[in-house]
């Protein structure tokens, strides 16, 4: 937005009322009987998924008590990533092109799905004839996107409290876990075989098990938008961590920002940005903020000298490779220039020694990885 440079310098006669911000009331609720008939719809469903949105990230004990009572898979947007411990055995990480397949395949083999605090924009994953049950506190987003069975207009929270004492504990369905559980299984296995490869230049699956390795378990990640961000959804398992990410992986430049947000906000937190060398490129002199205002932010940047997201774009729609690729500076060296600390990594072996050094340090810390150019992270489609 912009205005002509004297309208700010001009007197008002009357009080101008500014609201903080937009705020839903924090204490909606569905009818009882809409509730009761919510309950009943998914009582009488076998195979049951739930996927969790930004609205249900206070809720993570309701949503592990709901999928122990139904044996439900558990998936969830990239925003509300690790919102639940993501090693229990119903978590199947984040839905969509940026997670692992076991969430698509979940929600593939479902007869009924249950939206928490999200809209939904994966219908290409859905399979025909899937029963949808939608709860959300915004009313214009229940059913904006697919057509519902059954919505609930409320908190995620105050909802999940009335709706979960009524839904009856079910007998695990084999078939639809099993298959499940098979996916997750393979999934793990190449999380395991990224925390081995040593290969050079660096992969960025054994980087991300690298940070897994060394951060806190009470740990906020920042995640910045790029080839790196599908790497880290897909690969990094929640244990107790909490990520924040751009809505709808939109935003190159967020890490960073939010880093230092973060922190103001939790200055005893570990807070970690994990960002590209394009994202970092836009807003690094911020650095330089951490750097003055002793926030301590710990800052990860995949240096590959490309926008592999782009480049992949420009290969799917057949198009030449064209301005991807780029010199970087010295990252570490800039870090260092503005008093912070700084570390070039080109060895994986080093990288565990230097992550435990940054992350234990009581200053702003940039660790610089030179990354393998040519890896890049798959997307998740439909499984069939």
């Amino acid at each position: 937005m912009s205005t002509p440079t004297d309208i700010l310098s001009e007197k008002l006669d009357e009080k101008i009322f500014i609201p903080d911000k937009r705020v839903f009331k924090a204490d909606v609720m569905p009818d009882d009987e809409d509730i009761s008939i919510t309950a009943k719809l998914i009582n009488k469903s076998e195979k049951v998924a739930i996927f969790a949105g930004w609205g249900a990230r206070h809720s993570g004990d309701l949503l592990v008590e709901l999928a122990e009572k139904l044996k439900s898979p558990i998936a969830t947007t990239s925003r509300v990533k690790g919102v639940i411990n993501e090693t229990h055995r119903y978590s199947v990480g984040v839905l969509g092109s940026i997670g692992p397949k076991q969430s698509a395949q979940a929600v593939k083999n479902c007869e009924l799905l249950i939206i928490i605090g999200s809209g939904f924009r994966q219908a290409n994953l859905l399979p025909p004839g899937i029963k949808i049950v939608q709860i959300d506190i915004d009313a214009t987003r229940v059913a904006k996107t697919i057509n519902v069975d059954m919505g609930l207009v409320g908190d995620a929270k105050l909802t999940l409290q009335k709706l979960v004492p009524l839904i009856e504990e079910k007998e695990v369905n084999k078939d639809f876990i099993d298959g499940v559980s098979r996916i997750k299984e393979e999934h793990l296995n190449e999380i395991k075989t990224d925390s081995t490869d040593l290969s050079v230049p660096i992969s960025p699956g054994y980087i991300i098990q690298a940070i897994k390795r060394n951060v806190s378990d009470d740990a906020i990640l920042c995640v910045d938008v790029g080839d790196h961000t599908y790497w880290f959804y897909k690969k990094f398992v929640c244990q107790g961590q909490k990520t924040f990410m751009s809505a709808n992986i939109a935003s190159m430049g967020f890490g960073l920002p939010a880093s230092l947000s973060a922190k103001l906000d939790f200055p005893d937190t570990q807070v970690v940005c994990v960002t590209g060398d394009g994202g970092f490129a836009m807003l690094m002199a911020d650095f330089t903020t951490a750097v003055r205002e002793d926030l301590a932010i710990k800052v990860i940047v995949f240096n590959d000298g490309k926008l592999k997201n782009i480049k992949k774009e420009q290969a799917r729609d057949n198009y030449p490779e064209f301005g991807v690729s780029f010199p970087n500076p010295n990252f570490a060296e800039f870090a260092r220039s503005c008093g912070g600390e700084g570390y070039r990594v080109e060895d994986p072996t080093e990288l565990d020694g230097i992550l435990k050094k940054a992350f234990g340090s009581d200053r702003s810390c940039l660790v610089e990885i030179i990354v393998d150019p040519e890896k890049m992270a798959p997307g998740t489609k439909r499984v069939d």
